[in-house]
């Protein structure tokens, strides 16, 4: 598969599986995502705090599940963009948000993270 499908987001979430940057070991979250021109994004309130995110910096490769699914992945930050279109999108499918009206500090601050199928 060379690229993620829009349709992914009729599941709810989807689970990373990230490798621990101390213990080596799978961990597993569920996490809010969404589809945008065929990369699978996500936002972390947590920025770098959070412990998957620094999973992936320092190991970036993750498996990714939706639905049925799963996938090998790798995970990239792109520039910190205020207007980077996946902090809309997730603000709209998960907190109701609507254009026009601001969006929360969790679509605004957090990290975005984008992740592309490996291979």
């Amino acid at each position: 598969m060379a690229a993620f499908s829009a349709s992914l987001e009729a599941h709810t979430c989807a689970y990373f599986t990230t490798t621990g940057r101390q213990s080596g070991t799978p961990h597993r979250v569920e996490i809010w995502f969404c589809v945008v021109d065929d990369v699978l994004c996500a936002i972390s309130g947590g920025r770098d705090r959070s412990d998957w995110v620094r999973n992936l910096l320092k190991q970036p490769e993750l498996t990714i599940e939706v639905g049925d699914a799963s996938w090998t992945a790798q995970a990239s930050i792109p520039p910190d963009d205020p207007d980077h279109p996946a902090r809309g999108r997730l603000a709209g499918r998960y907190q109701g948000w609507q254009e026009g009206t601001p969006l929360t500090e969790w679509a605004t601050h957090g990290l975005v993270l984008e992740l592309r199928p490996a291979g």
